[in-house]
């Protein structure tokens, strides 16, 4: 009798055991709902909040870099002419992206913009059409957020190779995980083999799983990162918006064909992640039955097999999140418009560069442009070069101009501004700008599109009697191309040589020893020069100016 109640005593702590347990599992899982509610809620009212506001500017992490490396390797806009225009800088003011995607693809747009008329003409309508529509806009943003700003691993050598399948035989796990399962069997027939049988395959799987996860870590990481993705896919899928249809449909189309690897990628949402109680249990069973690399093995298989669709859901969701963003900054920088194309025109009214906090705006109207840009130090001449490529880019990739009204014609776009010695390469800075302009000399002799070369005081790094003469040689040789040129000099020898070009330029006023400068585009060559005067200005020893004022060197030229 004592034995039975003493039985029944235990079962009952069990059971206690097993409440105590099931309340425990029941208030973590409930605390990690509310935690999830919390933060959708947190983003809800960040981005109705931030919509059409100025945005802080996004940190990126590594990961993010190399992915937008990765994505970008190939452009349209190179590296040279990105840098030139400072359009790193200006990335980070527009970016108005939810994800880290959306940041990468808006970076990737602007690096490719468009030759086709008709595709800027679709951007520019899904802009119009998201700003008609910014309730559900938002809700797309909402779940696009899920994804995040930054990335925890790097993806881009899984997009371009997938998973090596000789990298791991799944056979010989398959068979130590079978192990435990089979000793447990054997308990019927040789308790005392098949315990010894379970002690073993339990330390050998441990020891092995902990490897094997050392091996696999950085794809299962990978796995998580995929997921995750497909996981809004399906969301914004679900939510059926009412805007962006082909764009939507693209995505849609791209989940049916991997709902599969959609299911079997799921159990990798919590992956790294020790707070979530599927952790913590999934990893003993892990351990010991290997189910880890087993499961990898069999989903390694499809996710290779679905590469291409991976690739398309991650361009396309960036894509999605990149226009969405552009929405929201066009409606918090309303200081754009709309180009009008045109074959041989570049026209700006009143356009100014989005950067500046009070940019003093500039007109200008010109065909079949071959301009000359001159004037003094600092008086504005850069940043306008730097303004007509920016402006052009967007033109060509969203349909927009920072102006009051612009019209524009198709251009392969490309620059050589801001050289620098390359000591890497051990390229000093002539050899680094020479080669840069010959890039763009290859690209024109090679290509059908019309370019726009901007180029700003080009062979600084050489003497003066070769620098003009090269410089007069090379956009002599321009010109006898399909090209539109807008080139800065210091050099007034080029402006009376280069009979073909247009004259424009900037000019400084000063008083009482204080230089004033109006940015303001003027037609016609410079007629003054400021060089000597902000040695005066600055203090150099009043000798060194009159000498350089009375007794120069070299002598300049009437142009």
């Amino acid at each position: 009798m004592k034995d039975f109640d003493s039985l029944f005593a235990n079962i009952d702590k069990l059971y206690e055991i097993i409440f105590f347990a099931f309340i425990l599992f029941i208030s973590i899982a409930i605390y990690n709902l509310v935690l999830k509610i919390r933060y959708s809620n947190y983003i809800k009212k960040s981005i109705d909040t931030n919509w059409g506001t100025k945005k802080e500017e996004k940190e990126q992490n590594r990961n993010v870099i190399l992915l937008s490396n990765y994505i970008s390797k190939n452009s349209e806009i190179n590296d040279k002419t990105w840098n030139d225009f400072n359009m790193d800088l200006l990335l980070s003011e527009i970016d108005h992206t939810e994800s880290y995607l959306g940041t990468v693809m808006l970076k990737y747009l602007l690096k490719n913009p468009k030759y086709n008329i008709d595709d800027i003409e679709t951007t520019f309508d899904e802009i119009c059409e998201i700003k008609s529509n910014i309730p559900t806009a938002k809700r797309i943003k909402q779940s696009l957020a899920s994804i995040g700003e930054n990335l925890k691993t790097d993806i881009s050598l899984f997009l371009e190779n997938g998973i090596d399948p000789s990298e791991f035989n799944p056979k010989i796990y398959i068979l130590l995980g079978s192990l435990p399962l089979l000793s447990i069997l054997l308990f019927f027939f040789e308790k005392e083999f098949a315990l010894i049988l379970l002690i073993i395959s339990l330390l050998t799987n441990i020891v092995l799983s902990e490897k094997i996860k050392k091996e696999i870590y950085s794809h299962l990481k990978n796995f998580k990162e995929i997921g995750k993705i497909i996981q809004v896919a399906n969301r914004i899928k679900t939510l059926k918006p009412d805007i962006l249809c082909n764009r939507i449909n693209k995505i849609t189309n791209t989940i049916d064909n991997i709902n599969k690897l959609n299911s079997k990628l799921y159990r990798y949402a919590s992956f790294d992640d020790m707070t979530s109680e599927m952790s913590m249990l999934s990893t003993l069973v892990s351990m010991f039955f290997l189910s880890e690399p087993i499961n990898f093995f069999l989903v390694r298989d499809l996710v290779n097999n679905h590469l291409n669709d991976i690739r398309i859901l991650v361009e396309e969701l960036g894509k999605l999140d990149a226009v969405l963003g552009m929405a929201s900054y066009l409606d918090y920088n309303k200081n754009h418009c709309k180009v009008k194309w045109d074959s041989d025109i570049i026209h700006y009214e009143n356009t100014y560069h989005p950067l500046l906090k009070s940019p003093v705006p500039n007109s200008i109207t010109v065909r079949d442009p071959k301009i000359i840009l001159s004037g003094s130090n600092a008086s504005g001449k850069s940043t306008f070069l730097k303004l007509i490529g920016i402006n052009q880019i967007f033109a060509q990739t969203f349909g927009i101009c920072f102006a009051e009204s612009a019209r524009c014609c198709i251009h392969k776009i490309t620059s050589s501004m801001n050289s620098e010695d390359d000591i890497s390469s051990g390229d000093s800075y002539f050899m680094s700008e020479a080669k840069a302009v010959k890039r763009i000399v290859d690209s024109v002799k090679n290509n059908d599109i019309k370019h726009l070369i901007i180029m700003d005081e080009l062979f600084r790094g050489t003497n003066t009697v070769e620098r003009i003469n090269s410089t007069f040689a090379l956009l002599n040789y321009l010109s006898k191309h399909d090209t539109s040129m807008f080139i800065a000099t210091h050099d007034l020898e080029l402006i009376s040589s280069l009979k073909h070009f247009e004259n424009y330029h900037f000019s400084e006023l000063i008083e009482n020893d204080d230089m004033k400068f109006d940015y303001k585009l003027k037609k016609g060559p410079a007629r003054s020069t400021n060089a000597l005067e902000i040695i005066r200005i600055v203090g150099f020893p009043k000798e060194i100016y009159l000498e350089a004022l009375s007794e120069p060197v070299v002598k300049s030229r009437d142009y």
